[in-house]
């Protein structure tokens, strides 16, 4: 009997006469095209599992890069403040405060590796840490970051009372090296805070004050009153105009 007979009957469960032909035939073609489908979308569905592996694994490459910058950006903050606060000497309690800080930002933070975190007791315990030490992690840090940190070494070196010629060079040395890895400008902000009109919270009637071109007075145009900003307080009214523009859009 042939192939095509005993597909049919056992599709049919009956003898199969030698005049069924075109039944024969029917259903040999119809198991041969179900055959043939059942192939197609074998070969469908392991072109599909490829594809979504081969997606998948530059997602994972991405991920892991993305990553990787984060832990450098961090681990570079933390070694750029530890050279800042070790640049005079003994770290002071108020220098300890501020490091304890960031280093609690990388130790609670849930995506960094164990291996990573690893890495924060070198920077800690290192007696010696040079600059050189900070931009081997800044150097494939987040670009964007780094402008932020000179914040950090600022508030660093204001904790011990404040900037001391030592920490004064650290300061614009790693000003110098933004600027070169990123094009910002530290001159050009500070020409921008020089000419910047702002508006602050009046003490008196909680109207908006206004500074006047030197940014040393401030004047409430509601009430009158004014106040006198001294000039080595014009990072703290720059915090306040911020302070201000978020409440604005709150």
């Amino acid at each position: 009997m042939g192939l095509g007979k005993m597909i049919l009957r056992s599709m049919i469960g009956a003898p199969v006469r030698r005049h069924s032909n075109s039944i024969i035939h029917t259903a040999v073609a119809s198991a041969s095209a179900a055959a043939a489908g059942a192939v197609v979308a074998n070969l469908m569905n392991n072109h599909q599992q490829q594809q979504a592996i081969s997606s998948a694994r530059p997602a994972a490459q991405n991920t892991s890069v993305v990553n990787a910058t984060h832990v450098n950006t961090l681990l570079g903050k933390l070694a750029l403040c530890y050279y800042m606060a070790r640049i005079d000497g003994i770290i002071s309690v108020d220098e300890r405060l501020e490091l304890d800080k960031i280093v609690s930002e990388i130790m609670t933070d849930a995506s960094i590796p164990s291996s990573e975190k690893g890495k924060v007791d070198a920077i800690v315990n290192d007696p010696n840490i040079s600059f050189a030490t900070a931009t081997a992690y800044l150097d494939k840090a987040e670009p964007s970051a780094l402008i932020s940190f000179v914040n950090d070494i600022d508030m660093v070196a204001k904790a011990t009372g404040g900037i001391t010629v030592s920490e004064q060079k650290v300061i614009d040395m790693f000003k110098d090296y933004v600027e070169r890895k990123t094009g910002h400008s530290f001159k050009q902000d500070e020409l921008n805070q020089d000419v910047v009109s702002v508006n602050l919270t009046c003490p008196n009637c909680a109207g908006q004050m206004e500074l006047d071109s030197t940014m040393l007075k401030a004047c409430c145009p509601f009430c009158g009153s004014s106040k006198i900003i001294d000039a080595n307080q014009i990072s703290k009214v720059m915090a306040e105009i911020e302070t201000s523009r978020r409440a604005g859009l709150q």
